[in-house]
Formats: C-alpha cells, structure tokens, sequence
C-alpha cells in the first residue's frame, strides 16, 4: 500500500472511530422505570390521520420516527419477538404466525432459562434480580415466544381498553423497574374494517385518550422524571392485511418520552430490533452479543427547538371506484396547518391548491395532500379516485362459484355462473358471494409509449397475470400477495388476462401499472387504459 492509501485508511479508520466516540458519549440516562406501550398494526399513516392532542404532545417534547420498519415478513409474532429480544428470526427462530415451541423450523441460536431466545425480560431478570416485571397482554399468544418465568406478573386481559387500565393501575400501585402491554384492537379493527377507516382512526383515538390519562398520572405525581414511556407498533397495514413488502405494511412509528429524552427530536433510522437494546440501555442492562439492535440513542442527545410535527391530513372519503360525483374533505390533526393539494398525482407544495372548503370530484384523479406548518410539510396522503361516469364497461368478466380448487384455476371446461362487463380490474363490480368463487378477466390495454412496464397485482387470495397469452406473474398462496412483474410492451393495443382464486376470510384484487406515460406513480388500470 502506497503512502496515500496507508494516510487515506489511517483517515477513514480515524474518522469511524470519531463517530463511535461520539455515540459513545451518549450516557445512559439510567431511568427507574421503562414502560413499553405497544399496539398491534397502528400504522405511521393511521396515528398521523387520527385526532391524537395526548401523542402529538409526546410527540413534540420528545423523540420520534415515522419511517421506522419491521421485518419481513410482516406478520405480528416474529415481529413482537424481534422486537423484544433485539434479534432477527434466522437468530431467535420465530419465523411466523404458526410458530409454537414445539412447532418450529429453526432452532434459536441462544436458549435462556425456558428454551427460547433471551428477551430483554430475561436480561434485566438475569443481572437485576431485584427487578419487578410486569407483562400485560391483550392478544393470547403473544407471551408464548418469552420466557414467562422471569416475569413477575403475566397477565392475558380483555377487553384491551381494560388490558390497558389493568396496566396502568399496576404500575402505579407497584411501580414495576419494567411494564410491557400489549393491545390488539388496532390489528382487528384493520383486518374487519381496514386501515383506513374511520373505525381505524377512532380506535387510535381512544387509546391516545388513555395514553394521555396515564401520562397526566405519571407527572402529578412525579414519576416521569424517573421513567421512559415507548409507544411502539409491531406492524402497519393496508386493504385489510399487512402482507407483502409495500410501504403500508412495513412502516412502523416509535415515540419516546420521559427522563433523558431529547425534546422535538426527529429520529433518522430507527428498526424494530432496535426496541429491546433501547430499553436495556435505558436501564443500565446489557443485552447479548448476538442482538443485532442497537440503543436509540440518537433520541438522548441534544433538543432540537426547531422541530415541528406537521401529521398527514385525512381525506375522507378515501379513494376507489364511484358512480357519480363525491365531495372529498380534508382535515389535519393541527390547528395552525394549512393543507395544498394536487390532482394530478404530484407533489403538493405551497404553491399548489389551497385547500378551504370541501372539492366536489367527477373525473379520475391522484389526489395528493400535504400539511404545511411553520415551513414544514407532512408526509404526503395520496387518494386514487375513479368515476364510472358514462364510460362504457370494456372488461370482460366471467365469475365462477368454485368450491373445489385449491388455487387459482385454468378455467378451461369450468361453466360461469355470471358473466359480463366491469370497468376496471377489481371485486367491486362482481356479484359474488363471500367465499370460494374464482373470476377470469380479460380486457384490451392501450398502451401510450413503447417501454418496459411494471405490473403489480395485490390479491388475497391469488391470482395470475398474462399479457398477450403469455403468464408474466402468479400467486398461488392461499393468503394476501403481491406479485411484480417487468414486461417490454410496443406502443398500441394487447391483450391482458387475469384469474382470480378467493378461499375464505378477506378478498381483494386490484391491478397496478407504471412505466413510460404513467409516471406520476402505480396507477390503477381503469377506462383511461381499455379499449
């Protein structure tokens, strides 16, 4: 190595070394008391969308993170162990939802006292042995990944609202160093009446009720000077589910609040196993080698007075397939924002529509809207309205009551039960009955410019895609999916084919594109495209 590359690696090794002492200087600020506040599937858009006075205050004297994730995939039980052991499944073992200790495919790379990977119970059990800990929760399965032996107290309490109550007088009357509750009435609010909902919002808002009675009690009478509150999510969510690797199911938020915390700090990178390691350091506790998560410490360092919280405005209602006309409203959860929109699915800024009253809409639209406060904006809602209008139906649809297959089928020799004409790709015009029936599409497509596109179907359950006779995607599961496929398509008319499978439970279908002449972002194929 000549002597600029030994001086270029000496700077490197020298600069690395600085930003480990730097982050090194951050001192644990040693709190009495952690409490971990975790809701199943509350997405970053569902807190900002919902009326939350007692989170936004967390929020902004103290640290947060909006664009958090967790682990793929995005089911809650290899989530909530990754998230309290500070490891990954191909570490702890707990690879999905079916997971039990006597059914599973890995085995933990570490055992603790009950045979499954450490948790952070089981490292303040370990070297605080005088330490109370206390573990509430509202969905039946989610101590079985954890040692409950190390714990003091481990409670199964529904509803979740009295989960929540439970906890909270708990902690008062017993002041536990450690308090997990876990509440499930957002992940069951979104798979009944989805994500998005109003049902969805009112759920969030009736924990952030309870969220800021606790947090009243913790300051009269002086606890949260010894104490560090986490509001956590294992997951989001979206059309019901929380599968696939979309930014709706992946993305999760993190409010940090109380002793050592820094006001109005914005977090830049925060993951799911970086929780347990968190509030090990918090408590002077340190967790095994083998954890890949690392302190936040990035929320203990100095106040930013400059920070801002501008939450994402609501529209209501949310986007889909209208017959006629609809007035869209917006709303945001801050006095003083203001809201800019656009239609036609760019950025909004505040040089584009003030928003002041609420807009009647007729024709197809992206609408995008932000909140704009203090020369800060929101993360941006985005809507994709379409309108049946007179436009003359061009899919064809063929819809089959099938009890018998197990996926999605060929359809040849299958006799339809109904067949006819919708305007898009979607169950929303189909007459069907609620489970086991299958549909074939097919439709023609124009396509505006020679290129490569990206088809994105989401289904749940599957489905195949074929253009011009030939199979370019397909999902066979028997669960939601997402399926992306890249395909070179001349300018001018071709054939697009899809079948449909719907087992039980939820259903879904909706077909996505992008490419040259659609680059606003995905849109969903509608009259604008069939011929």
């Amino acid at each position: 190595m000549g002597k600029n590359g030994l001086f270029l690696t000496i700077l490197v090794c020298g600069l690395l070394s600085g930003c480990g002492n730097r982050e090194g200087d951050v001192k644990s600020p040693h709190v009495k008391h952690v409490v971990v506040l975790g809701f199943d599937a509350m997405s970053p858009r569902g807190l900002e969308k919902a009326v939350t006075p007692n989170l936004n205050r967390m929020i902004a004297g103290g640290a947060s993170c909006f664009e958090g994730r967790c682990i793929l995939t995005p089911a809650s039980t290899q989530n909530w162990t990754t998230m309290l052991t500070g490891a990954i499944p191909v570490q702890h073992g707990v690879t999905d939802n079916s997971w039990q200790r006597d059914n599973r495919r890995i085995l933990p790379a570490i055992t603790g006292v009950e045979d499954v990977f450490p948790s952070v119970f089981e490292w303040v059990r370990k070297q605080k042995p005088d330490s109370k800990i206390y573990f509430f929760h509202h969905w039946k399965n989610v101590d079985r990944m954890f040692a409950r032996s190390v714990m003091d107290s481990c409670e199964h309490v529904k509803p979740g609202e009295e989960a929540f109550r439970r906890a909270m007088e708990a902690f008062f009357a017993d002041k536990p160093d450690l308090l997990f509750l876990h509440i499930l009435d957002m992940d069951n609010v979104g798979h009944s009446r989805g994500h998005d909902t109003e049902a969805y919002y009112r759920t969030i808002e009736k924990y952030d009720s309870l969220i800021g009675e606790f947090m009243d009690r913790l300051e009269r009478a002086k606890l949260l000077e010894e104490t560090l509150v986490l509001v956590v999510a294992d997951h989001g969510g979206f059309l019901g589910t929380h599968s696939g690797e979309s930014a709706e199911a992946i993305e999760i938020p993190i409010i940090l609040y109380g002793k050592g915390v820094a006001r109005g700090k914005s977090i830049p990178h925060y993951f799911i196993y970086d929780v347990a390691p968190t509030i090990a350091w918090a408590l002077g506790v340190t967790p095994p080698d083998l954890c890949v998560g690392k302190p936040l410490k990035a929320a203990f360092t100095e106040s930013d007075d400059s920070f801002i919280y501008s939450p994402m405005p609501r529209l209501t209602p949310d986007g889909g397939l209208y017959d006629t006309a609809i007035t869209v409203s917006m709303h945001a959860d801050w006095p003083e924002g203001e809201i800019f929109y656009t239609l036609d699915g760019s950025e909004p800024t505040e040089h584009s529509i003030r928003y002041t009253a609420p807009i009647m809409l007729d024709n197809n639209c992206i609408l995008k809207a932000v909140t704009f406060r203090d020369g800060h904006y929101s993360h941006p809602a985005k809507a994709h309205y379409r309108f049946k209008g007179q436009a003359v139906p061009k899919v064809s649809f063929a819809y089959y009551e099938d009890d018998h297959s197990l996926f999605v089928p060929d359809f040849k020799g299958m006799i339809p039960t109904v067949t006819g004409k919708c305007h898009e790709i979607s169950l929303d015009e189909i007459p069907h009955r609620p489970e086991r029936f299958s549909v074939y599409y097919d439709a023609m497509i124009e396509i505006p410019t020679t290129g490569e596109y990206r088809f994105h179907t989401r289904s749940d359950d599957g489905c195949w895609l074929k253009i011009d006779g030939k199979t370019v995607s397909k999902s066979a599961t028997a669960h939601f999916q997402e399926t992306y496929c890249d395909v070179f398509l001349d300018a001018g008319l071709h054939k697009i084919e899809i079948g449909y499978r719907q087992d039980v439970k939820r259903r879904h279908l909706s077909l996505l594109m992008a490419g040259p002449g659609v680059e606003t972002e995905e849109e969903i194929l509608t009259n604008k495209f069939f011929r």
